[in-house]
């Protein structure tokens, strides 16, 4: 009850007498918030592990219903007790604050591991990207993250080969034609130094030299034709091997998108049952809560029968006390207070009887206190 005197009725305008009902309708709440609160120290200071975080999500759940039940409490309270309306809002604002706040801890617990793994998946990607972009000009039809590693590599390596072959291609073109520009030149270079030689040595056979110029012209075209060809060929070969490794390259990366696909479609269904199962086991714990609150309701009007009957009771005995004239007022609240104090209670077997029990317990003694306390202002 230390934590009750946390919020001073006064403040709203209600005396103790006030007080005490609401606080009795907010007990059962905060003593099960406190007791979850020992398990919730002991989480947070623990290494996250598995268990942890499966310890985490069930202290959360109970959590969730501490505070559900807590706003069923105030909107009863509130709609019951219009006075005490701000009362009310202060009692679900001081419990749900401290609820939220380990709800938020223990939610950061329970995600511990999904953000490392996202963290992990991000960095590959980029990673994966980053190297991806050295052999392909469009990265974005790759999902790089979702592939294995022996997929990923297969895809490099066949990007590779086919952009060495087309560089090889490309360089083979450049070679060819600068070798035809030096023969070329070659030849004409020879040609007019023949010629130059000729005409200055023999005028006569002119015609001769120039005829064999000819032929050799011819020869060398010939033989111009012959390279151009291989190379032509070379060049078609070098483009079929490009298309086949462009080809494959296809194939694979279909065969991983239909991969992932599956994949995503398995994890689709394991969701889609794990939300299922979480819905039922929701509608359990409503169905329980539920009747955990009329069998509480059952024991309340039982209580209420009881403390009618011992009030009934007490009353007469103040009507025999009145009897004892002699007696000062203060002597007879002193008897009075000792009889409620020396009221016998039952032996209960179950847990939440015990509980209730324990705050008629609590009632008492702030009953009897009270009684003591008024007295000796007399």
């Amino acid at each position: 009850m230390q934590n009750l005197k946390l919020i001073n009725a006064k403040e709203f305008g209600l005396d103790e007498n006030q007080a005490v009902i609401v606080e009795q309708e907010f007990l059962p709440v905060v003593t099960e918030r406190e007791a979850l609160s020992s398990i919730y120290s002991e989480i947070i200071t623990k290494e996250i592990t598995i268990d942890t975080v499966k310890e985490a999500h069930s202290l959360r759940l109970k959590l969730v219903k501490v505070r559900t039940n807590t706003d069923k409490i105030h909107k009863a309270q509130k709609a019951f007790y219009l006075a005490g309306g701000k009362f009310v809002d202060a009692w679900k604002n001081k419990n749900n604050t401290i609820v939220e706040q380990m709800e938020s801890k223990l939610l950061e617990i329970e995600n511990y591991f999904a953000n490392i793994e996202r963290e992990k998946l991000e960095k590959l990607k980029a990673e994966r990207i980053k190297l991806l972009a050295t052999v392909c000009d469009d990265t974005s039809m790759y999902v790089v993250e979702a592939m294995s590693e022996i997929a990923f590599n297969t895809l490099i390596n066949g990007l590779k080969l086919a952009k060495e072959a087309e560089l090889k291609a490309i360089e083979d073109a450049r070679i060819l034609a600068e070798e035809l520009r030096i023969e070329k030149e070659r030849i004409e270079a020879e040609r007019k130094e023949k010629e130059r030689i000729e005409n200055e040595r023999i005028r006569i056979e002119n015609e001769r030299l120039q005829a064999e110029a000819n032929a050799k012209e011819l020869e060398a075209k010939k033989e111009r034709e012959k390279i151009e060809k291989e190379r032509e060929a070379e060049r078609k070969k070098q483009a079929e091997i490009l298309e086949k490794q462009k080809q494959e390259a296809e194939r694979l990366r279909i065969i991983e998108a239909e991969k992932q696909a599956k994949i995503q479609a398995e994890l689709n269904a394991k969701m889609e049952a794990e939300r299922i199962e979480r819905e039922k086991i929701e509608k359990e714990l409503k169905a329980k809560a539920e009747a955990e609150q009329l069998e509480r309701r059952k024991i309340e009007i039982e209580l209420n029968k009881r403390k009618q009957a011992e009030l009934t009771e007490a009353i007469e005995k103040e009507k025999q006390a009145k009897k004892a004239a002699l007696a000062p007022d203060k002597n007879k609240l002193i008897e009075l207070s000792k009889s409620f104090n020396s009221i016998q209670f039952p032996v209960l077997s179950n847990n939440e009887s015990e509980q209730i029990l324990n705050n008629i317990k609590l009632l008492q003694s702030k009953l009897v206190n009270y009684i003591i306390e008024q007295a000796n202002k007399l």
